[in-house]
C-alpha cells in the first residue's frame, strides 16, 4: 500500500484500463460498419451506337425535385448504372463519357419505389439506315472534292479563282 492507503496494483490497473480505452477508441474511429440487404434497384443499361458498353463512364443521379446529386460514380464494365430510389417521381441518370458522348436518361419511379415503365432510346432501323446513307454520301462528297483538287493541281497548278 502507498501512503494514502491505495494499493499500487489498483493504480496500475486503472492506468492500463485507461491506456486500453484510448487505443481501442482510436481503432474504432477508422472502422466502417457494413450490412448486406436485398433491395429493388433500378438498373440503367447503356451502350454506344455500335453496341459496345461505355465501361466505367462517370455518372450522376438526380432525385426528383433536387439539384444536388443523389448518387455519383462510374458505370460498371458492362455499362450499367444502378441505384435504389428513396422516393417516387422522375429521376435523371446523367452519363458523360471521356470522348464526349453522353446521355440524360429519365427514369420514372412509381409509388412502390420500383421502375414505373421501361424506357429505351434504341434507334429504329430506318434511323440507322438514314445515318448510314448520310455517312456514305458525306464520304463520297469528300472523295469527289479530293479528286477535283487533284485534277486542278495536275492542270498546271493555276486555279480559276
Amino acid at each position: 500500500m502507498n501512503r494514502k492507503g491505495t494499493p499500487w496494483v489498483v493504480v496500475a490497473a486503472a492506468g492500463a484500463a485507461l491506456l486500453l480505452a484510448i487505443v481501442a477508441g482510436g481503432a474504432n474511429a477508422h472502422r466502417v460498419d457494413h450490412g448486406t440487404v436485398t433491395a429493388d434497384a433500378v438498373v440503367v443499361t447503356l451502350s454506344h451506337a455500335f453496341g459496345a458498353p461505355p465501361m466505367f463512364a462517370p455518372y450522376r443521379i438526380i432525385a426528383p425535385g433536387e439539384e444536388v446529386a443523389f448518387q455519383t460514380g462510374r458505370s460498371d464494365r458492362l455499362g450499367r448504372v444502378s441505384f435504389v430510389p428513396d422516393r417516387q417521381g422522375e429521376w435523371r441518370v446523367i452519363v458523360s463519357t471521356e470522348d464526349g458522348h453522353g446521355a440524360d436518361v429519365p427514369v420514372a419511379v412509381g409509388e412502390d419505389l420500383t421502375l414505373a415503365g421501361v424506357q429505351t432510346s434504341n434507334r429504329g432501323v430506318l434511323e440507322r439506315i438514314g445515318a448510314g446513307v448520310g455517312y456514305l454520301l458525306g464520304a463520297a462528297g469528300m472523295l469527289v472534292l479530293w479528286r477535283q483538287r487533284r485534277a486542278d493541281g495536275d492542270a498546271g497548278g493555276v486555279g480559276t479563282g
